[in-house]
């Protein structure tokens, strides 16, 4: 079977699982995969697809299992972590934001962290870029591994150092295949080299 990146949670529950169970999860993401290639040409709109496919997919299951969400606005845990970003969800990005507004130094310094710097450094240098007065500033289009962050206990459990965040499979499902389908990467990593490229070609 094709070899494919898996977000963190979807690992976890399949160390915990027998091999059938795994080749069914992974079954479905290359499904998702080979489905928006066949409807999309790479870019923003498959991006938009399939975040709208995500949503619909969390939103389902939390409405079935009953989940009351922690989450709120003004709460920014789930913004301190490393985060993972498709080609297509960068064209997405750069089609709302001037990337070159954005902290290219934080941005250098997140590049260079390692799982531990994540953890354990301070709230201000694990920020995400694109969190702005304690909000999201890029929400509508965020990226498929933020929308899997959901948490039905106490938020403070949602942070790296922690780790606790709830599972919603249907969602994170939908996030690795987003990953798949056109090269991930960390968001500072990512944004950088598209920063580099658009100056190469000045």
């Amino acid at each position: 079977m094709e070899k494919i990146w898996l977000t963190n949670k979807i690992t976890g529950v399949l160390k915990q699982r027998d091999p059938v169970f795994r080749r069914v999860v992974v079954t479905e993401i290359l499904s998702i995969i080979n489905d928006m290639k066949r409807r999309f040409s790479r870019g923003a709109n498959r991006a938009e697809a399939l975040h709208k496919v995500q949503d619909e997919k969390t939103t389902e299951a939390i409405t079935k299992h009953l989940m009351v969400l922690s989450c709120k606005a003004g709460c920014n845990n789930c913004c301190h972590q490393p985060v993972i970003l498709s080609n297509d969800e960068m064209d997405l990005i750069e089609s709302k934001v001037d990337l070159s507004t954005l902290d290219k130094i934080k941005m250098e310094k997140q590049r260079d962290f390692t799982e531990d710097d994540w953890k354990h450094r301070p709230k201000s240098e694990t920020a995400c870029v694109f969190l702005k007065d304690n909000a999201c500033s890029i929400y509508d289009v965020r990226p498929a591994t933020c929308r899997a962050c959901v948490y039905t206990g106490d938020p403070e459990h949602c942070l790296p150092s922690v780790g606790k965040s709830s599972i919603i499979m249907e969602a994170e499902v939908v996030a690795s295949a987003t990953n798949n389908i056109s090269e991930p990467d960390l968001i500072p990593i990512k944004i950088l080299k598209r920063l580099m490229s658009k100056a190469e070609s000045l």
